[in-house]
């Protein structure tokens, strides 16, 4: 298809395995914006047959970090992807560094990099590829007044060169606009870079997730990161009030 498909796609359910957009929990650590991010100590963290992505959304909810996720994309939209998989394991009195290390080991298709503000959790095998949507360079791209992250975002898209890419902006509760009007030049920056600034734009605790296939990605902004156990507790919670 020559013709790049934009969306906004409204209450949208994605990456089943993580909820987005809820309000955070109370942090159990207040350390996440010191500079030494990475040697703080995690005191535990635990998997109960829970995937490695539910262990980022706790050490988001505990306050030892913000994220990017990276999916790994199908070769087709409508293709099949195997589930993740699920562990029984157990980490006590690691450096968060040492954390992340380690739940890259338990499922080594992923990586983690770091971000100027965000931790990268990144498929592994295109780490390092130049050819991988989020690691090409923007020569330059401009921003004038933009209040919006997703309008921002689609724009940071456009101005790569090459065939024009195939991407839909998810948004499922939550809002995308700016604090302020954002005027900005950002000149050799990857997408993922130019992703980060403008998520910072958002917020200072925004993220993203990336998702969906070779042909076709998914992405959406974040808040905060809640783990699939939590999510049913809360939602429980709600069902079981009266209703006013």
């Amino acid at each position: 298809m020559d013709l790049s498909t934009i969306l906004r796609i409204g209450s949208l359910a994605f990456a089943a395995s993580i909820t987005a957009w809820h309000a955070p929990l109370i942090a159990q650590n207040e350390t996440a914006g010191r500079a030494d991010l990475y040697t703080q100590i995690v005191p535990a963290l635990e998997l109960n047959d829970e995937d490695i992505f539910q262990s980022f959304a706790k050490l988001d909810q505990m306050g030892f970090a913000k994220f990017s996720l990276e999916r790994l994309l199908k070769p087709k939209l409508a293709s099949p992807l195997p589930p993740d998989p699920k562990f029984y394991a157990r980490i006590e009195g690691e450096t968060l560094q040492e954390v992340l290390d380690w739940l890259c080991s338990l499922d080594p298709r992923y990586a983690w990099m770091k971000g100027a503000r965000l931790v990268h959790i990144v498929p592994r095998a295109i780490r390092d590829d130049p050819h991988c949507l989020l690691n090409r360079r923007i020569p330059i791209v401009e921003f004038k007044n933009e209040s919006d992250g997703g309008n921002a975002a689609l724009a940071a898209i456009r101005h790569l060169p090459g065939p024009i890419q195939q991407i839909a902006l998810l948004q499922a509760g939550g809002s995308v606009s700016f604090a302020k009007p954002w005027t900005a030049t950002l000149q050799d920056i990857t997408v993922r870079e130019a992703f980060e600034l403008i998520a910072a734009q958002i917020g200072p605790d925004v993220g993203w997730q990336l998702t969906g296939s070779e042909d076709f990605r998914l992405m959406m902004f974040h808040h905060s990161l809640v783990p699939r156990s939590e999510y049913e507790k809360q939602r429980k919670l709600r069902m079981e009030q009266p209703p006013t």
